[in-house]
């Protein structure tokens, strides 16, 4: 309270503290132990103390009074009752069953197995041996039954069982049955005498409503919410906001539907939206071709492609349409290096055979020729001393004979010898050269060719030789077209069928050509229609259409007065009479006549006709 720089002093102040929790004054340095915030009860929320707020707390009743707060607890408990008095009560009576309802407790008095039909009304009610009663009510916790008599509250306790679920008391005339558990009905299964009854009370717990928000939605422009499905009750849940899957959606779960604007992409071929995300189909980029880099529909820029062919010989781009001649095929161990085609085997391979003489087209002393197959075999006498030999199965080829083969364009040539010592003797007499390679494999002898020939001749041959047959393998024959041939034509055009008997093709179908317009005959030999030359007039001599020219009298006049064709109409100027002389009366150009003229001599000679 006293100044530290003066004697001056004051009144001490409070400390403050900014809350119940807070243990330092904000005005010094003072401290203190925190203390407890005070609340009216536990649904209070605010400090008594201070402004510090919670959530409200759940009661703890000991003894019907809150250990927290001290608040008695309220009794929720229904109390009701049902009275027999008179059958004001009574819903239902046959003889099989009596039902009385009054304050929500139901109870059912059933016949059973009883002799007797349910008793018809005397006050008090009758409640007969052998039949039951049911009694019903939400959430029971005691039912007490007011019998009319200490004996039929007896009765009464006798019939009901024993059961661990609940307690069963009598105090003369009133039986008192407390449940463990609440129940919804409680059953006295057969009475074991008659029973008499007053009224029936029931103890119940409160029956707490449980909202049912399953129902549909119920929603406004602001928000969507849930009305209970109970139809005595209109609480809802709370009110939410719309939701939307994304920026783009337009119906949230509820159904309400907004209004939003269209999805916005980047451009023509772009999938995803800038709004939502959500992702649409579209055909893609759009380009002329391969080669094209720049997209039709949104200008995207790409490397150029590789035009992709299916081969060799396709034409037409797999991913667009340009279109290229066909390419020759690159086989690297007989596989295309471009396409990965495999090369076709198109060598040629044929056999003859000296089995029989079927394949013999002539035999002499000097020679036999044998064809089979494309094949032919000539074997001659040559300087043997020995004519050529008569058929014996295999065939002979005497020594000093010349054995020749032909077919076109052979790469190997196999003698099938028909023994060892045969194919020897024939080994020995074909001579070294280095156009072929010749392999000797018991009784075969293989001839290969460096390059391709149409025949292969053993000039001599040093000992007999006996063979069975003669393989050869030969490249394709590639036939080339001859179109040299006469035209062929119709209206359309012209072209030429290839010379070979065998061979159909044709060559390029092309247009007829003529030498001008009127020119009627193609070189082909076709004839066509044209109309005549055209030319200005009778005196024209070149044709508008062709510029042919032609022969014509020339312009035609009555006279040199006349200044206007005959023909043509062509215009001139007058020509002027020419007269020998003056006695001359018939003009040298025309017909025209005159009367003789008299001369005009000037130093003697005549100025008109200088005579």
């Amino acid at each position: 309270t006293t100044c530290a720089n003066c004697t001056v002093t004051r009144e001490a102040l409070t400390h403050v503290y900014d809350n119940c929790e807070d243990t330092t004054c904000a005005n010094c340095t003072v401290t203190r132990e925190a203390l407890t915030h005070v609340y009216d009860d536990c649904e209070d929320t605010t400090c008594a103390n201070c402004n510090v707020t919670r959530e409200p707390v759940d009661h703890n009743y000991v003894d019907g009074v809150c250990t927290e707060c001290g608040d008695e607890e309220e009794d929720l408990t229904i109390k009701a009752s049902i009275s027999f008095a008179d059958v004001a009560n009574r819903t239902e009576i046959t003889t099989e069953i009596q039902v009385w309802v009054q304050n929500g407790i139901t109870v059912t008095n059933a016949r059973e197995s009883s002799t007797s039909p349910v008793a018809d009304y005397s006050n008090p009610v009758r409640f007969y041996k052998s039949t039951s009663i049911k009694v019903e009510h939400p959430a029971i916790t005691k039912i007490v039954f007011n019998c009319n008599t200490d004996s039929y509250a007896t009765a009464l306790d006798n019939s009901i069982e024993d059961d661990e679920n609940y307690k069963v008391t009598v105090d003369g005339k009133v039986v008192t049955v407390e449940f463990t558990n609440a129940v919804n009905a409680f059953k006295v299964a057969r009475l074991s005498g008659q029973v008499r009854m007053d009224a029936i009370d029931v103890v119940a717990l409160p029956v707490v409503h449980e909202h049912d928000f399953t129902g549909a939605w119920q929603y406004d422009a602001d928000g969507h919410w849930h009305v209970c499905t109970d139809a005595t009750c209109d609480a809802t849940d709370t009110k939410a906001n719309h939701t939307y899957d994304n920026a783009c959606d337009t119906t949230c779960e509820c159904g309400y539907v907004r209004t939003v604007g269209n999805h916005v992409y980047d451009n023509a071929c772009d999938t995803t939206c800038n709004e939502c995300n959500a992702v649409r189909e579209v055909a893609g980029h759009v380009y002329d071709n391969c080669e094209d880099t720049a997209c039709n529909e949104c200008n995207a820029v790409r490397e150029a492609l590789t035009h992709v062919y299916d081969n060799c010989e396709d034409t037409t781009c797999a991913n667009c349409t340009v279109t290229r001649e066909p390419v020759d095929h690159n086989y690297v161990d007989g596989v295309c290096t471009e396409c990965g085609d495999e090369e076709e085997d198109l060598t040629i391979k044929a056999s003859i055979s000296f089995a029989d003489v079927a394949n013999r087209t002539e035999i002499t002393t000097e020679i036999q020729v044998w064809v089979q197959n494309g094949i032919t075999v000539t074997n001659a006498r040559e300087s043997s001393t020995s004519p050529v030999a008569d058929y014996s199965n295999p065939v002979r080829f005497y020594k000093s004979t010349s054995i020749k083969v032909e077919h076109p364009a052979i790469t190997k040539i196999v003698f099938n010898c028909n023994t060892d010592s045969y194919a020897t003797a024939l080994d020995n007499s074909i001579e070294d050269d280095e156009n072929y390679k010749v392999t000797v494999d018991g009784k075969v002898v293989t001839v290969e060719f460096t390059n391709a020939v149409n025949a292969f001749k053993v000039a001599r041959l040093s000992g007999q030789v006996r063979m069975d047959a003669i393989d050869v393998v030969a490249l394709p024959v590639v036939h080339e077209h001859d179109f040299t041939g006469a035209w062929q034509y119709d209206a359309d055009g012209h072209w030429h069928v290839c010379t070979d008997a065998t061979c159909d093709a044709t060559d390029t179908k092309a247009n007829h050509t003529y030498d001008n317009a009127c020119d009627t005959t193609c070189e082909c030999g076709y004839v066509r229609t044209v109309g005549n030359h055209v030319y200005d007039n009778a005196c024209d001599t070149t044709c508008n259409e062709c510029n042919a020219v032609r022969e014509v009298a020339g312009h035609v006049y009555d006279n040199c007065e006349d200044t206007a064709c005959n023909e043509c109409n062509a215009v001139r100027e007058a020509l002027t009479h020419v007269y020998d002389n003056c006695e001359d009366t018939t003009c040298a150009n025309c017909t025209v006549t005159r009367e003789p003229v008299d001369h005009n001599y000037v130093d003697g000679v005549c100025t008109e006709c200088g005579a």
